[in-house]
């Protein structure tokens, strides 16, 4: 980084929060470089020059000069996230989908307070989801997806309370859902499970219902048992539900006839028992519901059509 000294003394800057920025940006640039391979970003336009860091590729500042954005999907990254990401104390939006980032999450990442959108899905991270992810109390979108992030879904994530958006499906991540995602009252989607060795167990929590924004469930392919919880019919924003490839038992509650906005059932491969109750004829939106490979009983209600 002799290039970050040198240009510091012409400058004649002093060590402040501009520089530690640009020191944090450098870093994170080195780490992302895969020198063995001799390759490089798809696009890196004013990356480690001695232009201001707000024009370099896909950087966005505010009016403070602040590093407020990074967007780097589909870049051809290569590497870990480096520790001294944390120095970007008023980045908003980290999205770093669709690389070949590696490694864990860093337990730093939860200094960044200001995030409001954590973008990892679709690469090579390992590990687990920190607990200090609870710190991150702005953060609007966590997307996850796609990467091999094993441990449990903390019950921390109860405090992103601005939470709208939470995708982290196709991960060996297991143990139970916690009960505190009944704290995400701004939460419209939920996407877990999609990987059959182990996974996510244990029952649909309850406090699912207090959800109340939410618009869209698909947590197929895991370990889950017990019912579909009643609660479920407190949601009358949602839209679509996908449970399919579960161990999900007990009956279809009547009570989903009060989620008039409904459109999407998809219950396939489950253990449902007991007859389709007449209560979802009420569902006017309802456009189709799917429930092959379960022990369901008796006929389609006439309500339903």
């Amino acid at each position: 980084l002799n290039w970050l000294a040198e240009d510091t003394l012409r400058r004649g800057d002093e060590i402040n929060d501009t520089l530690l920025e640009r020191y944090a940006l450098a870093t994170c640039f080195l780490s992302w470089i895969n020198n063995n391979a001799n390759t490089q970003w798809m696009n890196q336009t004013g990356w480690m020059t001695t232009d201001s860091v707000c024009d370099w590729f896909n950087i966005t500042c505010n009016d403070m000069e602040e590093v407020t954005s990074i967007v780097l999907r589909e870049n051809n990254l290569v590497g870990e996230i480096p520790t001294e990401i944390s120095l970007l104390s008023s980045l908003d939006i980290l999205d770093l989908s669709q690389n070949q980032i590696s490694g864990a999450i860093p337990t730093e990442i939860g200094v960044l307070t200001n995030l409001g959108t954590l973008g990892l899905s679709l690469n090579r991270i390992l590990g687990i989801i920190p607990t200090e992810i609870g710190y991150l109390t702005k953060m609007a979108d966590f997307f996850l997806y796609s990467n091999y992030i094993g441990g449990v879904l903390p019950s921390e994530i109860g405090n992103l309370t601005l939470l709208q958006d939470l995708e982290i499906q196709d991960n060996p991540i297991g143990g139970t859902l916690p009960s505190e995602i009944g704290n995400l009252k701004s939460l419209k989607t939920i996407h877990a499970g999609g990987h059959f060795d182990g996974g996510i167990n244990g029952t649909i929590p309850s406090e699912i219902g207090l959800c109340i924004n939410l618009e869209f469930i698909q947590i197929t392919q895991t370990l889950i048992t017990g019912s579909i919880p009643t609660q479920v019919g407190m949601l009358s924003n949602l839209q679509t539900v996908f449970l399919d490839n579960n161990q999900i038992s007990g009956s279809l509650p009547s009570v989903m006839g009060s989620c008039g906005s409904l459109s999407v059932i998809s219950l396939n491969a489950n253990k449902i028992t007991g007859p389709i109750p007449s209560e979802i004829g009420m569902l006017t939106n309802l456009k189709g519901i799917r429930a092959t490979n379960n022990k369901l009983t008796g006929s389609i209600p006439p309500s339903i059509g």
